[in-house]
């Protein structure tokens, strides 16, 4: 009986071998050539850094924001977009009525979106004019930007 099962057990794993084949050449009598194709597949992989805040000084009418990409691993024509979207408006902790008004910019035009293409930095500005600085009360104001980030493939 162990003869039987040792038997069946040593045909089954020959027969798993040879069934993972796809290129068996059996005739020895004359050169033959066989391919096989190796592949690979390599995921997607980047990293982006927004600052968790950006602290800015009381008659400062230009404060920097940096975007950067630390790492980058994508496809072909496939880039990194970073944009952003908020209130435009920083509000007062006790009475949120009181507000100073901003915009984030790049360079001199209001920031919608940048693509990255590789590692790199953007420099943006968080920008607010005299005059909303004038007229603000007393206190402390904040808002909330939010980033989206997406990978889309570009056309050309």
């Amino acid at each position: 009986m162990k003869k039987i099962l040792l038997w069946m057990l040593s045909f089954c794993l020959f027969g798993s071998m040879t069934a993972m084949a796809d290129n068996v050449i059996t005739d020895t009598a004359a050169d033959k050539t066989a391919s096989t194709t190796v592949s690979t597949t390599v995921e997607a992989a980047y990293s982006v850094v927004i600052p968790a805040s950006v602290p800015i000084t009381y008659g400062a009418i230009s404060s920097d924001l940096l975007l950067s990409v630390t790492a980058f691993r994508l496809a072909p024509k496939q880039v990194i977009r970073v944009s952003a979207s908020s209130g435009g408006t920083l509000k007062n902790s006790v009475d949120p009525t009181k507000i100073i008004a901003y915009q984030i910019k790049q360079g001199n035009a209001v920031f919608q979106s940048t693509d990255f293409k590789g590692v790199g930095k953007q420099k943006l500005t968080v920008e607010i004019t005299s005059a909303a600085w004038n007229t603000a009360a007393a206190g402390t104001y904040t808002d909330m930007v939010t980033f989206t980030v997406s990978t889309p493939v570009l056309e050309n």
